[in-house]
């Protein structure tokens, strides 16, 4: 005979559930969430009590089937869209459990790579709160776990001190100088999330304004400028940098062309000296003639004077 069930409260009230949404990183929080042991109906969604047989024990397995439709509900309202369809065929509260612990917490390979670089690559950012980013490197922990990928607490920590932000920069060189073996992830977030309140409480106490802030670090504000030369935004063309480097670069260039071409004309032909030297003979007797033909003027005018 199975094990009596335990009586479950009526009117099939929805339980205060966080919606299971279409991503795997979800499924272990939800999973830990649903708390339908109280009730008496996790020994139907888990089977450790089977159905009994309804020509022998009518009664009993009315009540068995009761109890798996309450449960049956409870699961379906705190699906969202996506697993919700994927779990319609399901004709019991186990068929849903085990369709969604197939397709979200799979033991495959790809799915432990996936997990693993979420938990190496990802870093702490300053314009963030904590907590929940440290709660989401946990709950991939337990899901690596559950996958037969065991982190070990020393792992745990050292993952954490080497994803904490800039900002953190004293806390974290304490941390790395403690020795090894003193430390354990819960003391370390707890020193992380009393660091945070402190940098709050200094900056003003409204943690919004902290973020926000956090978060403009490092960000150039857009003047509404854009060059019309190399096409970048912040400057326009007067202020243009590349333009400027180009003219330099132009007028350098220039400067070695006529030295070439005056040194080139220098060294032409015999003829083309001569030619050179002859012009500069007339030139410096033209120049001479007019020089005296300007002084006999000045003494004209001067002998007029007198």
């Amino acid at each position: 005979m199975p094990p009596a069930l335990a009586k479950s409260l009526p009117n099939y009230s929805k339980f205060d559930l966080p919606l299971l949404d279409d991503n795997s990183d979800d499924y272990i929080h939800w999973s830990n969430t649903v708390t339908l042991e109280y009730r008496g109906l996790w020994d139907i969604v888990y089977s450790s009590t089977p159905s009994p047989n309804a020509n022998t024990d009518a009664v009993a397995y009315q009540e068995w089937r009761r109890c798996d439709k309450e449960a049956h509900l409870q699961l379906i309202l705190s699906l969202s869209h996506a697993p919700h369809n994927y779990v319609l065929d399901a004709q019991s509260s186990k068929d849903v459990w085990d369709l969604l612990k197939t397709r979200y917490q799979s033991s495959g390979e790809l799915c432990s790579y996936y997990l693993l670089k979420c938990l190496f690559i990802t870093l702490f950012l300053d314009s963030k709160p904590m907590e929940p980013q440290i709660a989401n490197l946990l709950t991939i922990t337990h899901q690596l776990s559950n996958l037969k990928f065991p982190m070990t607490d020393n792992w745990v920590t050292g993952l954490i001190k080497v994803k904490l932000p800039a900002s953190c920069k004293m806390l974290k060189t304490v941390l790395t100088n403690t020795e090894e073996g003193k430390l354990t992830s819960k003391g370390v977030i707890g020193q992380i999330l009393a660091e945070e309140h402190r940098r709050i409480r200094t900056a003003g106490g409204d943690a919004t304004i902290y973020y926000a802030k956090s978060s403009g670090k490092g960000k150039k504000k857009d003047n509404g400028k854009k060059c019309s030369h190399c096409k970048r935004k912040g400057h326009d063309v007067s202020e243009c940098h590349t333009l400027k480097q180009e003219q330099e670069e132009k007028a350098a260039g220039s400067t070695p062309k006529s030295s070439t071409f005056s040194s080139g004309k220098a060294s032409n032909g015999k003829s083309s000296g001569k030619a050179s030297s002859k012009n500069t003979s007339k030139g410096s007797s033209g120049y001479a003639s007019t020089k005296v033909a300007a002084a006999d003027t000045n003494l004209d005018d001067s002998d007029e004077t007198i």
